[in-house]
Order: C-alpha cells, then structure tokens, then sequence
C-alpha cells in the first residue's frame, strides 16, 4: 500500500475554504516548531482529473506520499485542463533518493501516485 489518508480539505464553497484557512493555520504552526528536512516535490499535468475524492490530503508517512494536492482547484485558478498536482514525497523516501536524477525521482513518484489512485 502507498499509504492512508490522515486529512483531507475540499475547496467547494467559502466555509470549505475557510475550515481550509484553519487546518492550514494549525499546520503551519505545528511546521514552525519544527525542523524540515528536504523533500522531493512533483508537479503533474493531465487532460483529465484523477479519481481522488478531495483536492489536498494529507498521507499517512508511508514513504513515499506524503502529501497530494489538486493545484487546479485552489480559488481563483483558471478553470482545468490541464489538471495539476504537487506531490510531495515523505522525508525518509526523498532522503534515499538523495541526488538521484529528477527524472528518475519523478517517474518513480507519478508510478507512486499512479498505485495510489488507480489510475
């Protein structure tokens, strides 16, 4: 398994939106008080959306997703397609790519998200 979910936000209305503000307020300050190693980070495109039923989740630290966002439907963004992602790969996975090539970084996490969402 690529991991569970732990969180999930919707960005359907401005209550949603604002739930958001809090959930992302909350992380940020938990961040703060932390040391962030470095992570990999993808951002994909494609014609049509991925089956996932939320627009930015929190995974559980199964390396290696860590994060999965539907950039396309953050407020204000034209209307898709392209339909745009960022991953972010947990910290133990991007630390055992180390200074591999971005392409290989990048094909090994789109087959990541690829077994995560069935797609």
């Amino acid at each position: 398994s690529c991991g569970r979910l732990l969180s999930t936000i919707t960005f359907d209305d401005e209550a949603k939106t604002e739930e958001a503000a809090q959930s992302l307020g909350f992380m940020q300050s938990q961040a703060a008080a932390v040391e962030s190693p470095a992570c990999w980070a993808l951002m994909v495109a494609f014609d049509t959306p991925l089956p996932l039923p939320f627009d930015a989740a929190v995974v559980d630290p199964v390396e290696p997703l860590a994060w999965i966002s539907y950039n396309s439907s953050k407020p204000g963004r034209p209307a898709p397609p392209p339909h745009c992602y960022v991953i972010h790969a947990g910290p133990e996975w991007s630390r055992s790519a180390g200074d591999a090539p971005r392409e290989t970084v990048a094909a090994e996490l789109l087959g990541h998200l690829q077994r995560f969402t069935n797609a």
